[in-house]
């Protein structure tokens, strides 16, 4: 049902829509066009039905858009960790490079886009309740780098929760606006209530060890553990599990040289010289009497991989353990099978798995083979496949996976693909000890080491990881109670396009929604980001000023309350005070992030302050902030008497005299504000000095954020400031004819709960003073049984344009 939900959305804004079905018993590619629509079935692995498609598009208008929805098929279909995948990755991953790669010259074309639709739990699955095929995850990676590749495409990778397919319309609503926008992350989710979720990684801390039930004797499956990272991944954990006798059984591609087993202890000078008497041997044996560069190093080379292999056997032997290998493709079940069948006696089976194989070779994608891609994902998929099916007694089972496929790295939407896959199927697994590992790059051994890798590794900002430390954490990992995925790194630089990294962790919600990310966290001072984002933040379009949305002050309460919460790790705010509104935060895009700090300064008190830095054209940050608003936050008693004094001093009555009609102030021209700020329901009556007023009701104004009001609670209770504000200003029109914007608040007491709904709230304001640009006010909420909702005392105003006529209240 979201087929043609989508098309009629798409051709609703002028474009054509072409259907793809892919179909594996699709004889030849067929026209199945109807009322209109163009629709071709079509086999994902026949070669021959692509270059025909390739040909009928040549009378279509160019491709602007791809909307690869073929991992949907997969919903239902959990994977059992048994067989290879080939059909399904045809269907799911390989019809997607050839999409991807016969219409790549879309990125030149204004206003192209690229999604990948797939449905896990609406979270890229950090909260999978039920097994999910990991080929629907590893579409995400391969178009997710995709998109890195070519950053002039507006695209995403889209997690939609399995409930919203049940409502393909209101779907496909949501898809289309959320292609339209240029703002979000690649990595996008959908939740149930189809608002749009972030992925963003955390620390923890791994605390305690776990037995994982492997004893005496059990048998320790490692797949690619004959040289590099998982060899000595594999080595560490022989040591810190010396106690423990334990066979560790080895899988790898490389044929085992068993003469070069005496060569183990050979010493630098030695091994060269070995490597020098090949290639006197290779000049002797060949017709010319020359030896290539080339020729030597692939001559040399199996007798390298060999002494790797053999000094990995000798060292875990060293610390007690029995050890053995094989030359066997993993990809290979029945082989699998087999060498684990030779090592297991009745007492001994495989209780562990470390699925470390791998290969990579970073191209862009249209510079990749067809098969390269595919070897790339079935050495991960199918590997863990066959590992997993020889072994079914493991309990713990560990997968070296990569941040490139966490974060989407151009030139590796197969290595992408591959581990998207694994982080899946170990989420799958993961009350059965199941465990992904997303590795930075290790400096030292592995594949992030070849040639000048280290060097683009810095220039990219991306911190490498030790040998030593990396092992380590290994380890560590290992032996943790941790299961699901983790990611092992440090900055990650350019890798994070999407400021996933968030290493001060996140605020708390709901109570915190304002606050986008975490910046700092120390125990003087905690700062976060907000993210003004008109289209999450609805009410900024209806806080602008000619036409220029700016963030109004209360929501900047609003923002220094929630963060302060934070950093006194409560739930409440009771008084803000000493309230200084600056610089006026203005949008100068449809996107602007503020930096809001809190410094706790006594029991229950912080400081708060709002900060931002401009950003130029070219996208380089200014190192200087821009101070904007500041305040105290306190979380502490209110004090009964000082409210009651204001209370007294403005009084519950309503003196003076009601308007003779309706005062049209939003719609003449006075005021500026939108419907969702617009927060005087009616003037009441008004005297020279003081003002009483109706509040409209909070389900009578649009909700101030994207997402449904109750979902967004407030501490500050920001409107009713605001209708304080407003009062006070309509009291400068009338009886001044003076235009004024609020400055500041000396205090105000948020004295109960936002109320219900069920009668709107009566906002009493009282002139106290007038200097020479500023007029200062005190002001009560009260609901209909003049409970005190809300107390201010020193809400400040300034005279910044006179009026050509006086407001006639």
């Amino acid at each position: 049902g979201l087929t043609p939900s989508l098309s009629e959305r798409f051709e609703a804004s002028g474009l054509n829509v072409l259907h793809l079905y892919l179909d594996a018993a699709a004889q030849s590619l067929r026209d199945e066009s109807e009322r209109g629509r163009s629709i071709f079935r079509i086999d994902p692995a026949a070669e021959d039905q692509w270059k025909a498609l390739s040909s009928e598009m040549d009378s279509h208008p160019p491709v602007v858009g791809i909307v690869h929805a073929a991992p949907l098929h997969l919903v239902g279909m959990s994977w059992p960790g048994r067989g290879d995948t080939s059909d399904h990755r045809e269907k799911i991953l390989m019809a997607g490079v050839r999409l991807l790669n016969a219409h790549r010259d879309m990125a030149n074309r204004q206003g192209s886009f690229v999604v990948n639709i797939g449905t896990i739990d609406g979270k890229h699955g950090a909260n999978t309740e039920q097994a999910v095929h990991p080929l629907m995850a590893s579409s995400a990676g391969l178009f997710g780098s995709w998109l890195r590749e070519h950053p002039s495409v507006n695209g995403h990778v889209i997690d939609a929760h399995p409930s919203t397919l049940l409502d393909p319309g209101r779907l496909g609503r949501t898809l289309v606006d959320l292609m339209r926008r240029e703002d979000l992350p690649v990595e996008v989710g959908i939740s149930e209530d189809h608002s749009l979720v972030r992925s963003v990684l955390v620390p923890i801390q791994l605390l305690g060890q776990r037995s994982w039930e492997i004893e005496e004797g059990d048998i320790v499956l490692i797949s690619g553990g004959g040289s590099g990272v998982t060899a000595a991944s594999a080595i560490g954990l022989a040591e810190a599990l010396q106690n423990t006798q334990l066979t560790f059984a080895l899988l790898g591609r490389t044929p085992l040289d068993d003469d070069v087993e005496s060569w183990v202890d050979d010493d630098d000078d030695e091994i060269e010289a070995r490597r020098v008497s090949l290639r006197e041997q290779l000049i002797e044996e060949s017709d010319s009497g020359k030896v290539t560069i080339v020729e030597w190093n692939d001559a040399w080379r199996p007798f390298a991989r060999s002494l790797d292999i053999h000094r990995t056997l000798t060292t875990l032997r060293s610390y007690g353990h029995d050890a053995v290998y094989g030359s066997v493709d993993v990809t290979d079940a029945g082989a699998v099978a087999d060498f684990v069948e030779a090592q297991t006696t009745e007492k001994n089976v495989v209780k562990a798995i470390i699925h470390g194989a791998g290969i990579e070779e970073s191209r862009l994608l249209h510079e990749k083979s067809l098969s390269t891609f595919d070897n790339v994902v079935r050495i991960k998929v199918d590997g863990l496949s066959s590992l997993i099916a020889a072994a079914p007694s493991a309990t713990r089972i560990v997968c070296f996976s990569s941040v490139a496929g966490r974060m989407f790295n151009a030139g590796q939407t197969d290595y992408s693909a591959a581990n998207r896959a694994l982080d899946q199927a170990m989420e799958n697994i993961s009350s059965e000890g199941g465990l992904s590992l997303a590795w930075t790059g290790w400096r030292g051994a592995g594949m992030a080491t070849r040639g000048s890798i280290e060097r683009v590794f810095d220039e990219a900002g991306l911190e490498m990881l030790d040998l030593e430390a990396g092992v380590e954490l290994f380890v560590h990992a290992f032996r943790s109670g941790a299961s699901g995925r983790l990611a092992i790194c440090g900055r990650l630089g350019m890798m994070d396009q999407d400021v996933a990294i968030r290493r001060h962790g996140i605020p708390p919600l709901p109570r915190a929604h304002m606050i986008s990310r975490m910046i700092d966290r120390t125990p003087e001072r905690m700062s976060g980001e907000v993210l003004l984002d008109t289209g999450v933040h609805q009410y900024l379009t209806d806080h602008a000023i000619d036409g220029q949305p700016v963030m109004p002050g209360v929501f900047a309460v609003e923002s220094m309350a929630q963060m302060a919460t934070c950093a006194l790790n409560t739930d409440a705010v009771t008084v803000v005070d000493e309230i200084e509104f600056g610089l006026a935060i203005k949008l100068m895009n449809a996107v602007k992030p503020i930096e809001v700090s809190a410094e706790p300064v006594a029991e229950g008190i912080a400081q708060t302050a709002i900060e931002s830095r401009l950003i130029a054209k070219s996208g380089a940050v200014m190192d200087k902030p821009i101070s904007h608003h500041k305040g105290l936050i306190r979380s502490v008693p209110i004090d009964q008497d000082a409210v009651q004094r204001i209370v007294e001093r403005v009084g519950l009555e309503q003196n003076g005299n009601p308007p003779e009609s309706g005062v049209p102030f939003y719609s003449d021209g006075l005021m500026f504000h939108g419907p969702s700020f617009q927060v005087v329901g009616r003037v009441l009556c008004s005297t020279s000095s003081r003002i009483s007023l109706e509040m409209t009701r909070r389900a009578d104004r649009p909700a101030p954020f994207v997402e449904q009001a109750s979902e967004r609670p407030m501490l500050t209770q920001p409107f009713t400031l605001e209708a304080i504000f407003q009062g006070a200003g309509l009291l400068s029109m009338a009886h001044d004819g003076w235009s004024c914007l609020p400055v500041g608040v000396e205090r105000a007491w948020i004295c109960h709960a936002q109320p219900t709904e069920t009668s709107p709230l009566i906002v009493h304001v009282l002139r106290t003073a007038v200097e020479e640009h500023d007029v200062i006010h005190d002001a009560i909420a009260v609901d209909a049984a003049e409970r005190v909702v809300y107390a201010a005392e020193g809400v400040r105003l300034r005279h910044f344009a006179e009026l050509p006529d006086r407001l006639a209240l």
